[in-house]
Order: structure tokens, then sequence, then C-alpha cells
């Protein structure tokens, strides 16, 4: 079976706005599994002759394409000539069934589902590529309580309970606690929403999750192998009693003139003290004040990380200044605002650069050099609204700092120079942007959002691959707006799936075979989990201990996929070899 994926690799543009597109394959023989949350840049394209206040979009069968419903639906890029395309990102394994709609543009009609022409006269097929299968089935789940039985209950395709019994599998961390373990419970790749309950001396309780959000309290994550303690869903085995989260205020000097210091409250995740093995990725925040405030941005860290939705990471919540300091700090060098109600003087011409590098040299290098941080750009993000939304992607696109970018509803109005630049350039920088408004806000945000999001598209960028766009239905431009979309935003930017599932290597170990299995076998095949690496190691006896690297793997990105060694990887020929392969995924 030939499985392949999408690069999509687009020229600086001049007068033309082309993709050019690169496949590259991977033979595995393997069967096939839709259950993988892995996607597939789709490419849409429709030449139709539609009116001008309206624009087109592609909906279909599946999630990523809106479920049929309208107000769902993936608006497509004007591209000229009555040409719309984009490419959306659609689960591994899906048939897709999906038609062209046009809408009305207007904010007070994105919401509204009788907003919606069908444009052709039937519906239109498509595939994406099918994964291999995972090396389980289900969820894993380990579990401790005082019950003396204990009992999983999961919403099977999301409409009927099913129930799964646990199996006590070790004692717990006192006297009087089990460890429990439930297997094969839900569909791997898939969330799983499920709540848990046992008896104790003939009396049944209920385990629910702590936060609302999901049915009657229920837990809600969508990894596969986890360990559910105390309320608190971890991908690894936690510590009998990790500390909580905790705030830190740190002022924090600057290097550059143009910029005061100022404090930046860091968050540490649950745990951070006790898991001295552990590094974490960063997001930081514009006017840091507010973050900590009527964003309600900790308690919502705490019940997404909590919950298994969210990665453990720090966030360092820089705080503005003066409103004069944040017109000029967030507004990109070569564009100016002028509004002098806010600003206090007119032509307030940007700083945003000079700030950069004050996030970057002041602040970022002292949170790294402070605290256990993964500091590569894949781990490294910034987030903000309005004009702190602005200058997010401006520090995403212009900077080598931040590939993951948070750009809430913001203000491009005051940047018309910055957005010519995206229009005219490659702005295909950041690993993962998430783009969103409301449809109350005034229309110099929505309207010069959806043509940012259009040049966006132009650039390469695949709607729910390396971009999530939401849209707030009744959203105005306030904290309370901001707050509400803010756990979609940490979700994707800080997506659980991100690093390496250490107990899902532990209970599912790579397992080595022969390929093909027969009697002159040219590779060794085993499967794989996401973010590990792995090495293919030799030895002559098993006595002495001692172990050779054969050869060495890049950090696996599938979320489960299979490795294969030729034999020609450095083996020795020596008339007895012994082979393992072992696997690092320490984040």
């Amino acid at each position: 079976m030939l499985t392949h994926f999408q690069r999509l690799e687009k020229p600086r543009r001049g007068t033309s706005k082309g993709w050019k597109c690169s496949l590259f394959a991977l033979l595995f023989a393997v069967s096939a599994h839709g259950a993988s949350p892995w996607r597939e840049s789709l490419a849409f394209t429709i030449t139709t002759n539609i009116a001008s206040d309206r624009s087109v979009y592609v909906v279909g069968n599946h999630p990523d394409l809106g479920n049929w419903s309208p107000t769902a639906a993936v608006m497509l890029a004007y591209a000229g000539s009555n040409v719309w395309r984009g490419h959306v990102a659609v689960q591994a394994g899906s048939a897709i069934e999906y038609r062209y709609i046009s809408r009305l543009d207007a904010s007070n009609q994105f919401c509204v589902v009788s907003n919606v022409e069908w444009l052709g006269a039937g519906n239109l097929t498509t595939s994406t590529p099918a994964q291999i299968q995972a090396p389980y089935t289900g969820k894993t789940m380990f579990y401790l309580s005082s019950w003396t039985s204990a009992t999983v209950r999961y919403w099977a395709n999301e409409t009927t309970l099913v129930e799964s019994v646990m199996s006590p599998v070790g004692e717990g961390r006192v006297s009087g606690e089990y460890l429990y373990r439930a297997a094969g419970f839900g569909v791997e790749g898939e969330p799983v929403q499920f709540d848990c309950y046992g008896f104790l001396s003939g009396t049944q309780y209920w385990d629910k999750a702590p936060f609302g959000g999901f049915g009657s309290n229920d837990y809600f994550t969508s990894l596969d192998v986890f360990y559910l303690q105390d309320g608190d869903i971890f991908n690894y085995e936690p510590p009998p009693a990790p500390g909580g989260s905790v705030v830190v205020t740190q002022v924090v000097a600057s290097s550059f003139s143009n910029i005061p210091a100022r404090a930046s409250r860091i968050y540490l995740p649950r745990g951070y003290s006790d898991n001295a093995w552990k590094r974490y990725p960063v997001l930081y925040t514009h006017d840091g004040q507010y973050f900590a405030g009527p964003w309600g941005a900790w308690p919502t860290l705490n019940r997404e990380v909590g919950q298994g939705r969210v990665r453990e990471a720090i966030v360092v919540a820089v705080e503005t200044l003066a409103a004069s300091n944040r017109c000029q700090e967030y507004v990109p060098p070569e564009d100016e605002i002028d509004l002098v109600s806010y600003c206090g003087t007119p032509n307030v011409q940007g700083i945003g650069d000079q700030y950069a590098d004050y996030l970057i040299h002041d602040v970022k290098a002292f949170v790294d050099a402070n605290y256990r941080t993964l500091a590569d750009p894949a781990n490294t993000g910034v987030i903000g609204s309005s004009l702190g939304g602005l200058i997010s992607c401006w520090m995403a696109m212009k900077t080598n700092a931040f590939g993951l970018a948070g750009v809430m509803s913001a203000a491009f109005w005051t940047a018309p120079n910055f957005m010519d630049w995206i229009d005219t350039n490659d702005s295909h920088c950041a690993t993962r942007l998430y783009f969103d408004f409301g449809t109350n806000e005034d229309a110099s945000i929505w309207d010069y959002l959806w043509l940012l999001r259009y040049y966006l598209l132009e650039d390469g960028y695949a709607e729910n691959g390396d971009l999530l766009t939401r849209v707030g239905c009744g959203h105005a431009h306030t904290e309370g707006a901001w707050a509400a979309r803010l756990p979609g935003a940490l979700r994707y930017l800080l997506g659980i799936r991100d690093e390496p599932n250490l107990l899902a290597q532990r209970e599912y170990p790579p397992t080595l075979s022969w390929e093909p299995d027969g009697s002159a076998p040219t590779s060794l095949v085993h499967y794989t989990l996401s973010g590990f690496r792995y090495r293919l190691e030799t030895a002559s006896n098993l006595l002495d201990g001692v172990w050779s690297v054969a050869a060495t793997s890049t950090a696996e990105a599938l979320p489960w996929s299979q490795r294969v060694w030729p034999l020609t990887n450095g083996i020795p020929a020596a008339p007895t070899v012994f082979l393992r392969v072992s696997a690092d995924g320490i984040p």
C-alpha cells in the first residue's frame, strides 16, 4: 500500500500567485485504519461567478468540512477570474462527500444557517489516504481508587453509553487504595467522553470531572493511553501527589532604550517542581495583566491541562504599560497608528520590532535560562488579542523565534503595509497559526481579517492543518469573548498529542520483526509512536550487556507508524547477533 503526504511549497510571489506541490511517498506493508488523528491536506478549487457580496465555501460529510452545516463550512480564497480555492486538512482515511456553497459576507449573516446557496447539481467525492493501524485498540486507562470494584462508562458514537469493567493490577499509593486498568474501550485516535463508578462496602460511588463543559461533568480527552489520578489526567505516570500550578512574578530588565522594563507573570504547570526530568513548551502572551484577569487564563489552563486536552506548558504573561506604549510596541515598524483617542497623539509609528527584541532577547532569554523549557520555535508560541493579535502574527512571520501564534481579533486595520507584505511575500513561516474573530466586532476587524485569511490560504496554509480559523457567533471585541475562545486556541496551539506519550510507549513498546517474514529477510520493522526517536542496537552476546548503536531515527511525526531498518545499517556479520530497539521521547 502506498501512503503519501503532501508538503506545500510556494515560491516568493511577484505578480503571479501559484502553488507548487511536492509529493513524498512512504512504502509500508500495512492495513488501513480510519481512526488516525493525522490530517491530510486536500486542495479544493471551483470556478463560479457569484455576486460581489458573497464568498464561496466548501462543506461536506466530515467534521473537518463542517458536517454539512453551512455555518461550519470552510471559506475559500478568491484567486481572481472567478476562481476560488484553498487547502483543507481532513482526517486520514476518510471517504469525503462535499459540495461548494456561496454565502453572504456580512457579519450578521455568518451564523445564520439559511444563509446558503448550493452550487452545482450534486455531491462531489474525494478521499484522504489511510494511515496504518495503531499498535493498540481503543483506549487504555490507569485509575487509582479505594473502591473494591471500578467501571468506566463512556460514550460510543456520541449517542450510546457503554461500560467497561476495570481490572485491578496493583496496589495504590496508600493502604486500601488500588490501581485499576481498563483497555480496549473507546476508539484509538478519537476523543473519548467518560466517567467512572464503583462500589465500596455495598455503596455505589461516582467519579465525575472536577470541571464542567462536557455532559454531566464528564471527563473528555483525546489521549489514547492515560492515567486518571485525583481528577487529573496525565500522559505519564504522575508522582503520588503532584503540586498544583503556581504563578511567579518577575520584573525583566530591558536591553532596548525604547522598551521599558516591566513585570511578567510566569505560569508553571502542575507538577513542575516534581517532574525534574521534564521540559516544557512556552507560550508568551501580551497584555499580561489582562491575560491573568478578565481572560480567565489561569483557571482555563488548569482545567485544560488537568483534563488531558492541553500540554503541560509554561505561560509567560508580559505586561503592557500605558496606552501610548501599547500603540507603539504592538504595531509593526512598517506601519503607524492614527488613533488620537487611544494613543494620545496621531500618527504613532510602530516599534514592534524593538518590542519583539525585548521579548526574545530579554524575556525569553530569562525564562529559558531559569526554567526547564523547550526553546525551539516548534515549542514556542505567542498569543494576543486586538493589537496584541497583530503583533503576535508579525512576530511569527518576521522572526525565527515563534512557531506557534494565536491571533485573536487582530487589529490589522492599523497595519496596511504589513498586510501588503503578506500579500506580496511568502508568509508561510509559522508551524501553527490560530486565527479568530467575532461576528459583533467592527467592520475594521471583520473585513480586514477575512482579507488576511485569503492571503494566508494563497500562501499555502491549510485550514485544520497549520491554520485554524474560528468565528465567535455574537462575540464582540471584549476580554469575555476572547476568554470564551481561549480553550480552543490552547488545544490547537498546545495540542496534547504534540508531545510523546510516555505511558503509551511503556504499555505498547516497539517489537522487532523481520520483513518480509521469510527465509531471506531484507530489513527489520516495528511500530512507532509520535515524538519518539528510535535506536536500533546490536550485541554479540547478552552476558556482558554491551549494546552498540547500529542506526538512529529522527523523531516520528505521525501519531503512529512503522519504522523499517534495512539490514545494511551497520548490523555486524557475526554468527549470532542480538538486536533490540530503544525509544527516546522525554519532552
